[in-house]
């Protein structure tokens, strides 16, 4: 073997020693981005078999922490995927080595994780919004029960005032005020609204006759609420408005609550609580309003019955001849 062919054989090992050891990276990097793309969808599946039906606020808020930790493993993974793909970079830099799957591997993994945290940041906010509904249902329930315990106390305080046998306008007033905000709808011809005879009109008390409202029940779903989420609920009193509003919030939690489960039962409890203490209060409204009503027609016809005396009956006794100066 002369020094040439001896000089180009050891060229040739070296060659064949460079591609090995090119291979040898190119497969350590298909096995590094394998595993990192594995780690990528088992944290997927982990969120995605998670138990989508709660029972309660605590393990809503559990759900939520553990969906927060996943995604901060997800970011951390974001690190691992940007130091592969300098890592391919550089090695196809570095050694010219045309290997194409390396760049499609790495296009793949990005996806992968792209397509995870859309996955679980979606299923975190669908998670805070109920937390967010639940909270607000809380507060709104609180409000309302306020507001009707404050309508019962001045609905006591007017009946009060009625049982002096006067209407004052001021009484007057009051009980067209609160009758206006437990009406059923608002500007309509409840009896609730609107009530001639309060506002002075002489009508009859047969104007104030309405239907009676029987309460609907929330037990079960809370869907079954008669009230849609429509334009029409603007024409709702303010009472009802509120009402509606806890109806909806409830039926926002039924995506992730488990249906029949004590949170929801626990609520529908309340709402419909809420509601027949609402109806109570409409019917002692209406109930007010009638006596109202009667006690300015009493006071009506007394005062025609006392202009009929003062512009018939006492002239005619100045003029008769048995009137004694």
């Amino acid at each position: 073997m002369t020094h040439v062919e001896g000089q180009r054989l050891v060229e040739r090992w070296d060659m064949l020693q460079a591609r090995a050891e090119d291979l040898q990276r190119v497969r350590a990097l298909q096995r590094e981005m394998s595993a990192l793309r594995d780690e990528l969808l088992d944290l997927a599946s982990r969120v995605g078999t998670m138990e989508t039906e709660l029972q309660d606020r605590d393990q809503l808020e559990n759900r939520i922490q553990q969906v927060k930790t996943e995604l901060a493993a997800l970011r951390d993974r974001k690190t691992q995927l940007l130091q592969v793909n300098v890592a391919v970079h550089r090695f196809l830099t570095d050694t010219g080595h045309p290997a194409a799957i390396l760049k499609d591997d790495v296009a793949d993994l990005y996806r992968v994780w792209d397509e995870t945290f859309q996955s679980v940041s979606l299923q975190l906010t669908n998670l805070q919004r109920v937390s967010q509904a639940w909270h607000q249902f809380e507060i709104h329930l609180s409000e309302l029960q306020n507001a009707l315990r404050s309508d019962q106390n001045t609905l006591r305080m007017l009946d009060s005032a009625l049982q002096g046998g006067a209407v004052s306008p001021d009484v007057a007033t009051s009980v067209r005020d609160v009758a206006k905000v437990l009406s059923e709808k608002q500007d309509s011809d409840d009896i609730l609204c609107h009530s001639p005879l309060i506002l002075g009109d002489t009508c009859t008390t047969t104007n104030l006759v309405s239907t009676s409202t029987t309460p609907q029940s929330t037990e079960g779903s809370l869907s079954d609420s008669g009230i849609s989420d429509s334009g029409s609920e603007q024409e709702l009193s303010e009472r009802e408005r509120r009402l509606a509003a806890l109806r909806r919030l409830a039926r926002h939690m039924e995506t992730v609550l488990a249906p029949g489960s004590e949170a929801l039962v626990n609520m529908a409890k309340r709402i419909e609580q809420t509601e027949n203490e609402l109806r109570g209060l409409q019917r002692a409204c209406r109930d007010l309003i009638v006596r109202t009503a009667v006690c300015v027609e009493a006071r009506s016809q007394q005062d025609g019955v006392s202009n009929l005396i003062n512009k018939h009956y006492k002239p005619w006794v100045r003029n008769s001849p048995l009137h004694v100066a």
